[in-house]
């Protein structure tokens, strides 16, 4: 079984801050569109996303994070790496109401937390 090395630590909380990176992005661009209604509301909504920034940068992070993702898949176990990649949903809400200034309900931060103890223990379990 492959341990967990300091290059690979490293490694394993890239996607994370690249994935809430991304979302982050992605969710300024498409509220920076406009809003669209009617029959080409599809249409309109693809015209407008091609030329916001937001959604760009979002698309190069997520590019990015995909060939730091594949390095790790090299290096790890899924079992392993899959569920410390999780910590991406407590940085999504987190970011999301440092950044975004989102309402989030306790209900929400208490899974948020649920999920932190679960990595904090497949973590755990990596040295053996």
């Amino acid at each position: 079984a492959r341990r967990m090395t300091p290059l690979l630590a490293f490694l394993i909380r890239l996607p994370v801050i690249f994935d809430v990176s991304g979302q982050i992005c992605s969710k300024r661009g498409v509220d920076s569109l406009p809003k669209h209604e009617g029959r080409n509301y599809v249409w309109l909504l693809w015209r407008s996303a091609t030329v916001a920034p937001w959604l760009w940068l979002g698309i190069v992070i997520y590019g990015a994070e995909l060939v730091i993702w594949l390095n790790i898949l090299a290096r790890a176990p899924l079992s392993l790496a899959f569920p410390l990649g999780s910590l991406n949903f407590c940085g999504v809400v987190l970011a999301s109401r440092l950044l975004l200034g989102e309402r989030v309900p306790g209900r929400r931060w208490l899974g948020a937390g649920l999920i932190t103890i679960g990595v904090a223990i497949v973590g755990a379990s990596a040295g053996s």
